[in-house]
């Protein structure tokens, strides 16, 4: 990996609520300084509701955020790109304002207690800043 030339390693990582997921992350983050972790908590899905709401709820786990999604999307599954299938393309800048507000809402230091938390948005900005 070449930072000088643009080379970037990420690995996004669902806290799932779980102090253990989160100690483990650490130790990661120790063990691989190279990596640069993308986290959400409880899941990757709450960054996905950013384009619906600007306040996704508090919840119990990740299975609660997914059957959040299908509110917004009936027929939502894990694998399915939301951002295409539902031509969300124009609203990344809400998406990540959201998702700004509301992680500059939480005043705790332990990944795995902010509910809901996400980072996907500053990896969703990198990339928009590389593509133009």
């Amino acid at each position: 990996m070449d930072r000088k030339v643009g080379d970037r390693m990420f690995c996004v990582i669902d806290m799932d609520l779980d102090a253990k997921k989160f100690e483990k992350y650490k130790q990661l983050k120790e063990a691989n300084p190279n990596i640069e972790y993308i986290v959400s908590n409880p899941c990757f899905e709450i960054w996905l509701l950013y384009y619906f709401t600007g306040n996704p709820k508090v919840v119990t786990s990740s299975q609660k955020v997914k059957e959040e999604m299908k509110k917004y999307v009936s027929d939502y599954e894990e694998n399915m790109d939301i951002v295409k299938v539902k031509g969300l393309e124009e609203d990344y800048a809400i998406a990540i304002n959201r998702a700004e507000k509301r992680n500059a809402m939480h005043d705790v230091d332990e990944l795995y207690k902010l509910n809901p938390y996400t980072e996907v948005h500053d990896l969703v900005t990198l990339l928009l800043n590389y593509s133009k």
